[in-house]
């Protein structure tokens, strides 16, 4: 895995992701390449939870509606405290304004997500650094959310990976071929 510097990273250009797109298997089917990942990345302590999307096999982040993220904001967080009250990521970069609208394409954004900016915490050698960028934030309502559970890639990546990659993100690319992006 190459990593760039960080100083190189552009709002414009990179995306926290949560969920499938954490499987470079998955972002590369999609975009026909295979960007720079940054891991591990979280969002702003106590902020956001994740949680599987009922039926399917992809997540959702939701705001939990806490506001003592102030702090977290102002001074960065240890990774213990990231990793205990954390979504935790990875920070894609480098990606053109073409796939960004592929991802959006893919996570059907303006309906099921919705793409908003925010700052996350990056973990780059021994420190912890706040960097502006994009995430898609659940948006089809909480009732299609399993509130109960935290949606877990490790499992997604040994049980669900083959089967997503051929019955979702395959078809989702022969829809995007087909659309000319």
């Amino acid at each position: 895995m190459i990593v760039s510097p960080l100083n190189q990273i552009k709002a414009t250009s990179s995306c926290f992701v949560y969920g499938t797109l954490m499987s470079e298997h998955v972002v590369s089917t999609l975009i026909g390449r295979e960007p720079t990942f940054h891991k591990p990345a979280f969002l702003p302590p106590n902020k956001y939870s994740r949680h599987p999307v009922i039926g399917q096999r992809y997540p959702g982040v939701i705001e939990t509606g806490c506001n003592d993220t102030e702090n977290f904001l102002e001074t960065c967080p240890s990774l213990e405290q990231l990793q205990s009250c954390s979504v935790e990521g990875m920070l894609i970069t480098g990606l053109s304004d073409n796939e960004m609208k592929i991802f959006d394409y893919f996570e059907d954004e303006g309906v099921d997500y919705i793409r908003k900016n925010t700052p996350i915490f990056l973990k780059n050698g021994d420190e912890i650094k706040k960097v502006e960028t994009q995430v898609y934030i659940w948006n089809a309502g909480n009732d299609l959310l399993d509130l109960e559970r935290s949606w877990d890639f490790h499992h997604f990546q040994s049980e669900n990976l083959s089967n997503y990659i051929k019955y979702v993100v395959k078809p989702c690319r022969m829809d995007l071929d087909r659309l000319g992006l």
